[in-house]
């Protein structure tokens, strides 16, 4: 066989016809021999005739095993042919291969095993022709054959994704020559589902990543908008917000004369926005019959009743500009704006904020909105270089970026605006919302398409649900930060931070410590601390202390503690671990206690000097008017409203607190943290402190030494002291036996080294405030020693440094404001009758005013009323005193701040009213702490509801002992006793009060 084919080449040298007749009798011949006599021969004829073939011989139903004969010959002839075209640009060669492959193609039947292969390689073949032509005429035809190629493919076969990645490849080239956007919108089909049927392992999954997000940003970039439409969409979002808080605001207000009130006070409600609001209430009210929480006929005559009022309103007068127009070249940053940076750069955050805030109201009076976007923006960036992400800071984020938006579109400044979109963007990426993050990225596109392709890939990776996805936008957008100018850095660390929770390196996906320092908490936590760690915490925490030594504001202090509260856990660590043993509990106590309550001990030095908390006038009564509709009808809406308010408030005081540092001398600011060592110079001789850290410590200071005595688990005793907390609560009694795992094996540590009868004073960690500790314990702590609970080591020492007194003789009382607590009157009618002189109002009288009258002077403040507590807000608690007919009288937590006091001695018959929490990392919130903070030396307050009746035996019987010169722990340990004697099936409210402060 192989000396009659190469006769037959020979011959058929110059005869192509000759040739082909040839090597197709010798291929038919040689599949008749055996394959394994033939093989070689078989091989030499499939190729000559492959050659025939594609050189334009004709041959009608090719066998199929010789078509795959022949495009293995094709493909061998067609790679150097392609590579050559390339390198020349001479399209030639590739024609001739677009023959030949065309008539194989051609040749194939549909049924062909290979038919995939050969439409996909002619599609390469045209691809590389179009690359050389520089044209698009190919493009159609790509797709068309790649489609066939998809389409000849079984979807369970392993090359069906590669064949999608192909078409939408090609797909995604022919959007990029017509622009036709329905070519992208398949192309991102295609990439999407190869990711489906994509093994999780495939290596093939970043390719699909990539061209999937690469597509994405393309789509964004290539959106366009009109500037006019900017303005009227923004006002429309604002507009919407403001008409359903108002709407929300009128529904759930019960009383014809406050709904009045509510209109005239609310131009929002006469905009048509608040009608649509109705409309959708009432749809959706219709929809869901009788479960719809308000009836339809109720949404109805609301609306009814707004659209009369608005046909009967005046129509504004219009915005002749309507806040759009050309852009105008930017100017410069104005000077304060470099000012209040080396402000925050020497650590003065509130020095700086109250220039900034002062800048931008002084730009607001002088129509100049380029100064006012700039002072915006600073503000937003101060939040981020200081206290963000604590709770909080996201909300005034929001509120700036809104701000510097809508003046620089009023200055028509598009790098501002540029700026405060992208700000406002990461805000909605962090609230999660949608219409919000959907808005701002229309406008950033049209300004801004880099920058904006950035967003749009940062936004798609944060809300995947695919990791791989998510990792690989990522890190696009960590070697694209460079899109984002000088906010590349911060934004480029975010990135990190949520790489590394992807990655399994940090714990949380919420952002906290940034960078290096957030790197090193999580390798300390997980692996313990290793030399140089502490150095170099100490050196990351050394400006938090600069800020901390100027910021008299709380919201600055709680922002610092709970960003930085694992920093400073992770240096008390260290630092134990450091020192030699008997250092070791000590300097750990010393690191934590410069993170603790920090603004309650600012606080305790300025009383009377900061910004008078408690509104007045019309924000007064609206405040009152939701605490009112929340306490007669404790319903989720009027607790969303109230939540609102409360947030409003919190707004309002911090705008007083930048009013009192404008006006200041110099930098304000507290006490530095008191050490282990101060703090045992003003202990006395049988005075012990157990404290509590947050590392899972517990310490036992006394005047000569500071010893850890046992460890705890934070969650699980939070769990425990909440599980103990429900039983205690509900008037079980402490059964003798240790309720908390905990101080089985402390308690005993405590009586060997403390002597009965001392002074012992607990600093609590975060849960073990919800429950009453004197009474825990195999043997009760209080019945043993004098016990009292205390913020923080600084509190204690600055109760310790205040002048004591003995005198027991001016008794101030306010009690039963509303007329529904008729045991309370007496309560504070017995106390009174044990003091020499005693100022008592009830009902009516027992007014806030009242007491900030009466209280100053007072030895002794007995006050008997409704407590008021949300555990999310615990600096808007408050108690209940005498206001108007359908409004409480409040005396809010902050109002307890700002009256000074010198009781020696304050006592709270109100349910809640000693219940406090340990927010942003380890600031304690709570009344107790208020009335300590303004100069009482004790507070008697319980930590759950309370019975009246009971009250009133516990605290005459208290005021009895008390007054005879005992301590109040002595007096307070009587009283209990004899009521638990008494009524041993009551005991749910005389184990509900604690002693704070002194015992």
């Amino acid at each position: 066989m192989a000396a009659a084919i190469a006769r037959l080449v020979e011959i058929a040298q110059d005869d192509d016809a000759a040739l082909h007749t040839a090597a197709w009798a010798l291929f038919q011949r040689s599949r008749e021999l055996p394959p394994s006599e033939s093989a070689s021969d078989r091989w030499t004829a499939a190729g000559l005739f492959a050659r025939c073939f594609l050189g334009g011989a004709e041959a009608e139903r090719l066998p199929g095993d010789l078509l795959d004969e022949i495009v293995n010959e094709a493909g061998r002839l067609a790679v150097p042919a392609l590579r050559e075209a390339i390198r020349t640009k001479d399209p030639s060669g590739i024609e001739t291969q677009l023959q030949w492959w065309r008539r194989i193609v051609g040749a194939c039947r549909e049924s062909h095993r290979h038919r995939a292969l050969l439409l996909t390689n002619l599609a390469a073949i045209l691809q590389a022709h179009a690359m050389v032509t520089d044209s698009d005429a190919d493009s159609r035809e790509i797709v068309d054959l790649l489609e066939g190629a998809v389409r000849a493919t079984p979807e369970d076969s392993g090359e069906w994704p590669q064949r999608l990645l192909n078409l939408g490849a090609a797909r995604r080239r022919r959007f990029d020559h017509s622009g036709d956007a329905g070519e992208l919108d398949a192309a991102m089909d295609c990439f999407g589902k190869a990711l489906d049927s994509l093994e999780a392992d495939d290596p093939r999954r970043r390719d699909a990543y990539v061209s999937l997000g690469e597509a994405i940003r393309v789509k964004a970039t290539r959106m366009t908008f009109s500037f006019n439409e900017l303005g009227a969409l923004e006002e429309i979002r604002s507009r919407s917000s403001a008409a359903v808080f108002h709407v929300c605001e009128l529904l759930n207000t019960e009383d014809p004369a406050q709904k009045q009130e509510i209109v005239k006070r609310s131009p929002e409600l006469m905009d048509p926005l608040a009608l649509r609001v109705l409309d959708d209430l009432i749809e959706n009210a219709e929809g869901l019959g009788e479960d719809a929480p308000l009836a339809v006929p109720f949404l109805q005559m609301h609306r009814g009743v707004l659209e009369a009022l608005q046909n009967a309103a005046p129509d504004p007068d219009p915005d002749p500009d309507g806040g759009n127009g050309p852009f105008v070249p930017p100017a410069a940053a104005p000077p304060w704006v470099a000012e209040a940076r080396s402000l925050l750069d020497q650590g003065q955050v509130e020095e700086a904020e109250a220039l900034l805030t002062g800048a931008a109201g002084q730009a607001r009076a002088d129509d100049d909105p380029h100064a006012e976007g700039h002072a915006e923006l600073a503000l937003h960036d101060l939040v981020i270089q200081s206290i963000w992400p604590a709770p909080g800071s996201v909300d005034r984020l929001d509120r700036h970026a809104a701000g510097a938006e809508a003046a620089f579109r009023r200055a028509r400044n598009r790098d501002g605006l540029v700026a405060a979109l992208s700000r406002r963007i990461a805000v909605a990426v962090q609230l999660q919302d949608g219409p919000m993050t959907q808005g701002s990225m229309q406008r950033l596109l049209m300004l801004d398409p880099y920058g904006g392709a950035w967003w749009h890939t940062f936004i798609r990776a944060v809300v995947s649900d695919d990791a791989d996805f998510s990792r690989t936008q990522l890190r696009w957008c960590l070697d694209n930060t460079w899109r984002l100018g000088p906010d590349a850095a911060h934004y480029g660390a975010l990135c990190e931070h949520k790489l590394a929770f992807l990655d399994g390196r940090a714990a949380s996906e919420q952002p906290g410590l940034s960078g290096e320092l957030g790197a090193l908490v999580e390798r300390i936590e997980r692996d313990g601390p290793a030399a140089g760690d502490d150095a170099r915490l100490a050196a990351a925490l050394e400006r938090v202390e600069v800020i901390r030594s100027h910021a008299f504001s709380d919201t600055v202090q709680h922002g610092l503690s709970a960003v930085y509260t694992p920093a400073y856990e992770a240096l008390s660590r260290c630092v134990a671990a450091r020192s030699t043993a008997s250092r070791a509990a000590e300097a750990g106590v010393d690191v934590l206690e410069r993170n603790s309550s920090r603004a309650l001990l600012v606080r305790m030095l300025t009383t009377g000097a900061g910004p008078q908390s408690p509104p007045s006038g019309p924000e007064s009564a609206q405040l009152g008017e939701q605490v009112s509709a929340y306490v007669n009808a404790p319903t989720p809406q009027h607790r969303a409203l109230l939540g609102l308010a409360f947030d409003k408030e919190r707004g309002r005081r911090r705008h007083a607190e930048r009013e009192v540092l404008r006006g200041a001398a110099g930098p304000l600011g507290g006490p530095a943290p008191v050490s282990v060592k101060e703090l045992q110079t003003l202990l006395q001789d049988d005075d012990a402190v157990l404290f509590f850290g947050g590392t899972g410590d517990v310490c036992l200071i006394t005047g000569d030494r500071c010893d850890r005595i046992a460890s705890f688990t934070p969650r699980t005793l939070a769990r425990e002291a909440a599980s103990l907390h429900t039983k205690l609560a509900g008037g079980s009694p402490p059964d003798g036996r240790p309720q908390l795992a905990l101080l089985a094996g402390l308690a005993p540590r405590v009586r060997t080294t403390v002597a009965q009868g001392s002074r012992l004073i607990i600093v609590p960690h975060h849960g073990l405030w919800q429950i009453p500790l004197a009474l825990l314990g195999e043997e009760r702590l209080g019945e043993a020693y004098r016990v009292s609970t205390v913020p923080s080591l600084s509190v204690l020492a600055e109760l310790l440094r205040r002048p004591s007194t003995a005198r027991r003789s001016l008794l101030t009382g306010l009690a039963d404001p509303d007329g529904t607590l008729p045991h309370a009157r007496a309560e504070v009618a017995a106390a009174g009758a044990h003091y020499r002189e005693a100022r008592i109002r009830t009902g009516d009288a027992a007014t806030p005013d009242a007491y900030r009258a009466d209280a100053v002077g007072a030895d002794v403040v007995h006050l008997a009323c409704h407590g008021f507590y949300l555990p999310e807000y615990p600096d808007f608690a408050g108690l209940q005193l005498s206001g108007t007919r359908s409004t409480p009288g409040m005396l809010w937590y902050s109002d307890i701040l700002q009256t000074p006091l010198t009781a020696s001695l304050v006592v709270l018959g109100a349910c809640h009213a000693g219940t406090g929490e340990v927010l942003s990392g380890a600031e304690y919130v709570g009344i107790p702490g208020a009335f300590l903070a303004a100069g009482a030396r004790s507070v008697l307050a319980p930590l759950w509801a309370v019975d009246d009746a009971i009250s009133f035996r516990l605290l005459e019987g208290f005021h009895a002992e008390y007054v005879r010169g005992g301590s109040a722990a002595v007096a307070f340990r009587h009283a209990q006793r004899a009521v638990a004697t008494d009524l041993p099936d009551r005991t749910g409210t005389a184990y509900a009060f604690q002693l704070f402060g002194l015992p």
